[in-house]
């Protein structure tokens, strides 16, 4: 299955785009019928369209209370977020390999490569432990 077929048909195209991200890809791609995967798409597309800005809302009132985000650790929840959305997809060792070695060539790539090139770099992940 495709991002494609998730998004819909002529007209529903157009807001199946629109509400296309990250999220809403992994998690539609990642159900078993063809059937969850569009509901898990449009379900958690139109979420994040409408809890987001409601979110980053209710986010700035709070975070004007709060001294410092860094004390409590909410730096660290965005990475922890992806990371878990990122896991389920690694369904066999290969595939675990190449993401890991795509992610080590990149970190060390990033204080010498310029902006946008390290992230370029993780394709060489690909190559490790060919089957």
């Amino acid at each position: 299955m495709t991002v494609r077929e998730l998004v819909g048909k002529r007209g529903l195209s157009l807001l199946g785009c629109h509400i296309m991200n990250d999220e809403s890809v992994v998690f539609g791609l990642s159900q078993k019928t063809p059937e969850q995967r569009k509901a898990a798409y449009w379900l958690c597309g139109l979420g994040v369209a409408i809890v987001w800005p409601l979110g980053a809302l209710l986010g700035a009132m709070v975070g004007k209370l709060l001294p410092d985000p860094e004390t409590i650790g909410l730096d660290a929840v965005f990475p922890a977020i992806l990371l878990a959305l990122v896991v389920p997809a690694f369904k066999n060792r290969t595939t675990l390999i190449r993401a890991c070695s795509g992610a080590v060539v990149s970190l060390a790539a990033v204080p010498f490569a310029p902006v946008g090139l390290p992230v370029l770099l993780s394709l060489l992940g690909l190559a490790a432990r060919k089957k």
